[in-house]
């Protein structure tokens, strides 16, 4: 008996630049894995209505790590997230106050 083959495709909901993911592999896992995971978050729960963008995030312990990742986006295409940046939490808070962070 044949069976019909199942697709078993992934589901890209974004792109990542090849220098954003060199700068997430100099980070530990914890933190990268922390920052994919709020990306993840941001995408799935968003609808971007600007082309480019900035989108501020922390990874919570000890030492807090706040980052930025800037996108663009497309039109009918998924946003491309091509720039890490390491920032410190008084940057944090501005974006804070201009509605430019992860919400998770």
């Amino acid at each position: 008996m044949d069976l019909g083959q199942r697709f078993t495709g992934d589901d890209y909901y974004y792109e990542l630049e090849e220098i954003f993911l060199e700068h997430l592999e100099s980070l530990p896992v914890r933190q990268a894995a922390s920052i994919i995971m709020q990306l993840d978050h941001f995408v799935n729960g968003t609808k971007l209505k600007r082309k480019d963008g900035l989108v501020a995030g922390v990874v919570e312990s000890k030492d807090p790590l706040f980052f930025t990742a800037e996108y663009l986006s497309y039109k009918d295409s998924w946003p491309i997230f091509h720039k890490l940046n390491i920032i410190d939490s008084d940057d944090y808070l501005d974006y804070m106050n201009l509605n430019k962070i992860i919400i998770k």
